[in-house]
């Protein structure tokens, strides 16, 4: 695998404020983001087109998605989105939500000035 110094640099410093470890391997970069009770680890096969969330939260919290980006997507781009979503989790009160209805949606949310969203909105 090609290392990308500089999708690693950009997510380093986007992410300085929290104990954050980026590693390269055979096949694919492993990012671990955490502050006490939360944690976030994202794997990226290289090139950059689809990441796996694996979170962490107090207690039993647990819940991992994918997320695929799109051919044109910039590096720059993927990686303020991996940030932002890195920001939220770690940052903001979370739940693992379901919505009811036909399919039911699972999904990871925030809370940010009152209102529960989705991590990746």
């Amino acid at each position: 695998m090609d290392r990308n110094l500089n999708l690693e640099n950009s997510l380093r410093a986007s992410l300085a404020e929290f104990a954050t470890e980026i590693t390269a391997g055979e096949t694919a970069y492993r990012l671990v983001a955490k502050v006490p009770e939360k944690e976030i680890t994202i794997t990226w096969p290289y090139p950059l087109m689809e990441v796996f969330f694996d979170f962490s939260g107090p207690g039993e919290k647990s819940f991992s998605e994918s997320v695929e980006f799109y051919d044109g997507e910039t590096s720059e781009e993927q990686t303020q989105y991996i940030g932002y979503v890195v920001k939220r989790f770690l940052k903001l009160p979370i739940r693992i939500h379901t919505k009811k209805g036909w399919p039911s949606i699972t999904e990871l949310q925030v809370e940010e000035k009152g209102d529960w969203q989705c991590v990746f909105e």
